[in-house]
């Protein structure tokens, strides 16, 4: 199992490598990008708090990336519509989109998401 520390620091990273010239905003978009990048791992929350593992891990698919990161851009346009602009959706989904990369490279699942049926 890959570490949470690897997924809050690149999803961060997506967000504020993509705005880098907004310094006065670094901690919203770094937190941002930190859900994000852990957003696929919402499963182990269910794990830990009910003891219910859905099986297929659902959160673990491109469906779920999109899902998360549309959302958050929705909430961004509804709170800051003049900032919210294609440029922050592609960083919102490339910050949720690590996760299955980072995963994909360790090989987790055993096989890597890739090849997750």
């Amino acid at each position: 199992m890959s570490s949470f520390v690897p997924h809050v620091l690149v999803g961060s990273s997506c967000l504020i490598m993509a705005f880098p010239q907004v310094r006065w905003q670094r901690l919203p978009l770094a937190l941002t990008g930190a859900v994000l990048g852990l957003s696929p791992d919402i499963d182990y929350l269910l794990l830990w708090s009910l003891g219910w593992e859905p099986e297929p891990r659902v959160t673990h698919s491109v469906a779920f990336v999109f899902t998360c990161s549309t959302s958050a851009w929705f909430l961004a346009r509804f709170m800051l519509p003049k900032q919210a602009g294609s440029r922050l959706l592609l960083a919102l989904f490339a910050a949720a989109a690590s996760h299955l990369v980072m995963d994909a490279c360790v090989g987790v699942p055993p096989r890597g998401v890739a090849c997750e049926q």
